[in-house]
């Protein structure tokens, strides 16, 4: 680095022509070269930081033409002095940000690619740069969980390269400083403020003066009413506020100076017409010395709308509880009713004025079922453990005492803390269900019975598979085996063996028959063959194909018609012979 310093004749002398005394500026007798090596003094002075730091440096850079020169060696590339260039045009450049004329602190990438915050300051007095730069990396991971540590480091950084100017420019040092300074209190109190309004910025937060305008909005708020912050700063205080909204206004507002703050909801404008509801939450806050307001202003347009769809779910719940086909019972555990629905009303004979409040049992309840079960105790039980009676059937009474039946689900309903507040039941009546049912058990009884005690041997079989599926007492008399060896069999079991092809071709033929009547040679567990008369007919047992026989023993029926047979052909034959003989007589007699 040369300094070219010019030597002046300032000395008086007596024979020499003198200057006059209007010339302001003594004759040029000779010039003074002064040269530095750079990399002695000057770079590293400029690159000593002043704190530890692994990406921290300054740089020294020049304008040539549209291309930035730098002029020291660079911490992360050495030995590149006055050999790289980059473009004065590079929007992201530190560097190419003072060649354009850009000063102050600013974020960029440097000559690596990599995001940092950098100070640009012009040298005064020369075509010379100052960049004292440090990755955002290194800044911004600490900045936030150590906000003030950060600060500290900008300042320093600033500091930094206040002093680096100071050894280039002694002259220039007060006033670089303090506009390093304003600036760096600028900074912190505009750090502040951005602070407190990107907090909760899922919601629109607004900071506002002591005279209630808008001085600052994060991004969701600009997002929200459409304005931009200039547009907002230049609102006069309550224009958001939608047409009508303002009359209470004040009282809201004073509230943010209370010690709780304020909590209210009213209706804000956008800025191309449209109003919404919103839910302000605000207070007062100091920044700087300065009393503002904070406001957070939730938009509620969906709550109000779920709030809208609650109300008119209620109604129509209401409405099909109060209109619907079944009861809808409420009671408490302590067995007192809490609500009747309409139909519930009606089926049982009470009003809501007579039914609300009193016991389920001795309303609603008989204590005793006709068949003597105690009511009274299950619905103790119900109350007492009502997770085990999900669902039940009992007898119900109406007002005037008729006995009903009704089917009853049951659900629990919790309280905020988890605890069976009521009983939710719903039921349908199936008295008519019920007696169907009781007249089908009379009816099979009766058949059982008839089944049972028939004197005929009477037995069922599965027509796939042919096995006996019901038998009754006489057959178990009458062929000698166990009701349980029956059921174990199939009906070829009491058939002779030369006997079965034939019974399995008419078991298959007779499928379809919805009667039948046919003669059968039967084998008794002894072994014994008895001739039996079968008549049977198709039905449906227990979801399977089945048929009903009913056997009459023809056995000594069929021994007395042989008998019967046999005396008759005696009696023919000996008609005949008497025949015979009369004629022979009529032909020998003279």
């Amino acid at each position: 680095m040369d300094l070219i310093a010019p030597i002046r004749d300032l000395v008086v002398r007596p024979s020499a022509p003198n200057p006059e005394p209007t010339q302001s500026v003594a004759p040029l007798v000779g010039a003074m070269l002064l040269r530095i090596n750079p990399r002695d003094f000057l770079y590293p002075v400029i690159q000593k930081w002043p704190v530890l730091s692994e990406t921290g440096e300054t740089l020294l850079v020049r304008r040539e033409g549209n291309e930035m020169v730098y002029l020291n060696d660079l911490l992360h590339q050495p030995g590149t002095a006055l050999s790289l260039r980059r473009s004065v045009n590079d929007r992201q450049l530190p560097a190419a940000m003072g060649g354009r004329g850009l000063f102050g602190v600013t974020e960029g990438v440097d000559y690596r690619g990599v995001a940092v915050l950098a100070a640009v300051q012009a040298v005064p007095g020369s075509p010379w740069i100052l960049v004292a730069k440090v990755d955002q990396s290194e800044i911004y991971s600490p900045l936030r969980r150590q906000a003030w540590a950060v600060s500290a480091t900008v300042i320093a950084l600033l500091l930094a390269a206040a002093f680096a100017a100071v050894l280039l420019r002694r002259q220039s040092m007060a006033n670089f400083l303090q506009r390093e300074l304003a600036a760096e209190t600028e900074r912190r109190a505009l750090a502040e403020r951005l602070a407190l309004v990107t907090q909760h910025a899922n919601e629109s937060i607004f900071l506002m003066d002591d005279t209630r305008r808008i001085v600052e909005a994060n991004d969701r708020a600009l997002a929200a009413y459409g304005y931009t912050l200039d547009e907002l700063r230049q609102l006069p205080p309550g224009s958001l506020r939608a047409p009508g909204t303002m009359d209470n206004r004040s009282q809201q507002l004073a509230l943010f100076d209370s010690a709780d703050g304020a909590t209210f909801e009213t209706v804000h404008q956008r800025k191309d017409g449209t109003i919404f509801p919103v839910e302000v939450s605000g207070r007062s806050v100091e920044i700087t010395g300065r009393q503002c307001s904070m406001a957070i202003i939730r938009d509620i347009t969906a709550r109000k709308r779920g709030e809208a769809a609650l109300r008119e779910s209620e109604q129509k719940y209401r409405e099909l509880v109060e209109h619907a086909g079944s009861i809808i019972l409420r009671w408490a555990r302590d067995g007192k009713i809490t609500f009747l629905n309409e139909f519930g009303q009606k089926f049982f004979g009470y009003s809501e004025a007579e039914i609300i409040g009193r016991h389920v049992v001795g309303t609603i309840v008989p204590p005793n079922e006709s068949n003597s079960r105690d009511l009274r105790g299950m619905m103790e039980q119900i109350g007492a453990h009502p997770e085990a009676f999900e669902q039940n059937i009992n007898e119900n009474m109406r007002r005037n005492g008729e006995r009903v039946w009704v089917a009853w689900d049951n659900k629990l309903v919790l309280d905020a803390q988890g605890q069976v507040k009521e009983i939710l039941s719903v039921g349908s009546d199936i008295t008519a269900r019920k007696q169907a049912e009781e007249a089908l058990k009379q009816s099979e009884e009766r058949y059982r019975l008839l089944f049972e005690n028939n004197p005929l041997s009477m037995w069922l079989y599965d027509l796939e598979t042919l096995r006996f599926l019901a038998v009754n007492e006489s057959a178990v008399q009458h062929y000698g085996y166990t009701r349980e060896e029956f059921l174990a069999m199939t009906i070829e079991g009491i058939r002779p063996e030369e006997d079965i092809p034939a019974l399995l071709k008419s078991a298959d033929e007779g499928r379809a028959e919805r009667l039948g009547t046919s003669e059968w040679r039967h084998r008794r567990k002894d072994g014994a063959i008895i001739q039996v008369e079968i008549r049977s007919r198709p039905l449906v047992f227990n979801g399977r194909e089945a048929r009903l026989v009913l056997a009459t023993d023809i056995t000594e029926k069929k021994l007395l018609e042989e008998k019967f047979l046999h005396v008759q052909r005696l009696e023919s034959i000996g008609m005949l012979a008497s025949g015979i003989a009369h004629d022979l007589n009529n032909v020998l007699a003279p």
